[in-house]
């Protein structure tokens, strides 16, 4: 079942980010902001993928320092509860979401899909944003 798009107000917002850019095989992209940003008033850092100069992709990472726990001390438990805090931020953004799974919780659109992660061999959890 596909959702409306999100209203997501920008007000007065002028975002100006470092981004460092990373080429790669196959006409990709990568740009990866240097600084966090700050939205819905979480900061996030995000990384946005392009191809053939589209962008594919952007994930969020959140940039709260309990988020940026190094891999040695990260474990399954703090995952779940970190992720479990993204799926929360999605749910009162963006309503039930379309899909449920064991990595996390997923809305669909006609543009793509939004979804939190969870990879426990990165120790990453964040949100994802696919066309």
């Amino acid at each position: 079942m596909a959702h409306a798009t999100p209203d997501w107000r920008l007000r007065r917002t002028i975002i100006i980010i470092d981004f460092k850019i990373a080429q790669t095989e196959y006409s990709y992209t990568i740009l990866i902001s240097k600084k966090p940003l700050k939205w819905l008033y979480k900061k996030f850092y995000v990384t946005i993928y392009g191809r053939h100069g589209k962008v594919k992709k952007i994930e969020l990472v959140r940039a709260d320092k309990k988020y940026s726990t190094k891999y040695e001390t990260m474990n399954g438990t703090v995952l779940e509860k970190l992720q479990e805090e993204n799926n929360r931020f999605l749910r009162k953004c963006l309503g039930t979401p379309s899909k449920k799974s064991m990595t996390g919780v997923e809305y669909y659109y006609e543009w793509g899909q939004i979804q939190s992660f969870y990879d426990d061999r990165s120790c990453q959890t964040g949100i994802v944003i696919m066309f």
